[in-house]
């Protein structure tokens, strides 16, 4: 724990960068981020879950928009929902073709 990270995506066509640390951590079960710096305050949290012989993933992100962003936030949720989604079915992808994640680059 308190492993610091940084996530740089494009929103809404501008570049965002958030740094975060790592707040909790069960090996091979779950990962929980919290964010340290960037536009929102967020809290990230990845699951691995056994299953039937597969593993369920479950990404949840909450966010704690400023002010100045809370009126749009119904829209960045939206944008954000669409976003994580298509990001997990690629992700999805390949992991089930068996490609690891150093021989391709995530969207910026």
């Amino acid at each position: 724990m308190g492993t610091r990270t940084r996530e740089v995506m494009s929103v809404f066509g501008r570049r965002q960068v958030t740094a975060a640390k790592v707040t909790g951590y069960e090996p091979n079960r779950r990962i929980v981020f919290e964010a340290t710096g960037g536009p929102v305050p967020c809290w990230r949290h990845r699951t691995f879950e056994p299953v039937g012989g597969h593993t369920r993933f479950t990404y949840e992100l909450s966010l704690d928009p400023k002010p100045r962003y809370r009126l749009l936030s119904w829209i960045l949720v939206s944008y954000l929902r669409r976003r994580v989604s298509g990001d997990v079915k690629r992700l999805k992808t390949l992991l089930e073709r068996g490609e690891g994640a150093s021989r391709h680059r995530p969207r910026a």
